[in-house]
């Protein structure tokens, strides 16, 4: 199986594209399809519960969530897919409703971000076709158009591959932390099950890690000391910012790598997110922070 491989399977209904893309599915490790209604997601689950333990099998829809610990199939709604697992196989039923115009953005976004590390399979009406794709190659831009009720243009910045290094911006930070990267790593999950945003912040020697949903909330206050050293630069008294829950836990994926990690953030500003292993290692990220609407 070629890497990274896309493929799209069209034609009117009941022609078995559905069945193809399951049969597929089945001979992956790990794999996902969104559907986009949730009883088909509850009529797939109940067919492949009866092939395969029900225990390596996940329902994830509005409505119900059968999440087993050790789940290798995940069957969702497109609204309900897990984007932040790392799987060999993902299929998205039904990809013309990217001109929908309720769930348009929906589908819109699972076509554009969402991808099997091996195959990604998208499953719908010829009427996909009418998908559009032209490359400015002036201002280096990939110009997505869809055509159907409605009319939807993406332009999407391309990373000039032959770059051998991309710059890294200038940056001065306020504030840092150094600390496990364990307690840092269960304190995002924690803010996770509240809310997809995470606020951090430093104030009187203390590092915050927070989450704010509708009814919840959520706080982790850790205090410096000999494992944790909190440090705030110049004369402010706090700094704090917010960022995506999302992309935090794909970027702590790095924890597995050494024991401390190394945050670094301002007010309002980019979060730097720092593993050494002397001689051995060194990996940085940096994370936009989230715009408040406060």
């Amino acid at each position: 199986m070629v890497k990274n491989k896309i493929t799209a399977v069209l034609g009117p209904t009941n022609t078995g594209k559905t069945f193809m893309a399951i049969e597929t599915m089945l001979s992956f490790d790990s794999r996902m399809i969104g559907f986009p209604l949730r009883l088909l997601a509850r009529e797939v689950y109940d067919k492949i519960t009866k092939k395969i333990n029900s225990d390596k099998v996940a329902l994830i829809t509005g409505e119900e969530k059968i999440i087993p610990s050790n789940a290798k199939y995940f069957l969702c709604t497109v609204e309900s897919m897990p984007i932040e697992k790392n799987l060999e196989f993902v299929g998205i039923d039904e990809i013309q409703m990217c001109a929908d115009y309720e769930r348009g953005h929906i589908f819109t976004d699972r076509l554009l971000n969402l991808r099997g590390e091996k195959l990604t399979m998208l499953m719908g009406s010829n009427t996909i076709k009418n998908l559009i794709l032209k490359l400015d190659e002036e201002t280096n831009k990939l110009n997505i158009g869809m055509r159907g009720d409605s009319k939807r243009n993406f332009n999407l910045g391309l990373i000039d591959i032959h770059e051998k290094e991309q710059k890294i911006p200038d940056l001065n930070f306020d504030s840092s932390v150094e600390m496990d990267s364990s307690m840092f790593n269960d304190s995002i999950e924690d803010m996770g099950i509240i809310s997809d945003s995470v606020s951090l912040s430093i104030k009187n020697n203390i590092f915050l890690v927070e989450a704010m949903g509708t009814t919840n909330q959520a706080k982790v206050e850790i205090i410096s000391s000999e494992k944790t050293k909190v440090n705030l630069e110049g004369e402010k008294e706090e700094v704090k910012s917010k960022y995506s829950v999302t992309y935090l836990k794909k970027i702590l994926k790095g924890g597995k790598l050494t024991d401390k990690v190394n945050l670094r953030f301002g007010q309002d500003y980019p979060l730097q997110i720092e593993y050494k292993v002397t001689d051995k290692l060194h990996f940085m990220t940096l994370l936009a922070p989230r715009v408040s609407n406060d």
